[in-house]
């Protein structure tokens, strides 16, 4: 057994967490699995699952911790399986009123577009056609070194300028 420390979970800081579940499980389809309400302080934590039941990460909320503004930790990425799954998340999440910072794009045979949640936080949107952005995991949940995907360099920008 390695003494190295295994990953547990992100945490996403939110000021409302009803209106951030809200997003997360209405609008993106992730699985709240419980998660700990603590009185003192006034502390809740939700984790979340993707569609496979696999524990993603949690939404936490502090009345006693101010929560900061806009992509402060970094942007969540997600992959939809088609183009038309893509195109019609982009739309169900417009029109339940939420921004999108960047719109529907294509950048070569990748489409994406960009979220904001309740808090500001981006929440990136990815259709690769020929199947999801991340290889497969072995049976043991591990990846192969040197198989992860990359991205060409200067290929990313500055989406929000």
């Amino acid at each position: 057994m390695s003494s190295s420390p295994v990953f547990l979970t992100s945490r996403i800081p939110v000021s409302d967490l009803e209106a951030s579940l809200a997003f997360y499980t209405e609008m993106l389809g992730f699985i709240p699995l419980g998660g700990l309400d603590i009185d003192e302080p006034d502390f809740t934590e939700v984790f979340l699952a993707d569609s496979t039941g696999r524990p993603c990460f949690t939404v936490q909320c502090c009345a006693e911790t101010p929560v900061p503004r806009g992509p402060a930790w970094g942007i969540l990425a997600l992959a939809v399986p088609s183009a038309e799954a893509l195109a019609e998340l982009a739309a169900k999440i417009e029109a339940a009123g939420y921004r999108l910072p960047a719109p529907l794009t294509s950048l070569g045979p990748m489409q994406y577009f960009f979220a904001a949640d309740p808090d500001g936080y981006l929440v990136e949107v990815v259709h690769q056609p020929g199947g999801a952005a991340m290889p497969e995991p072995a049976a043991d949940g591990s990846y192969e070194l040197g198989k992860l995907p990359t991205v060409p360099p200067g290929i990313l920008g500055n989406t929000f300028g």
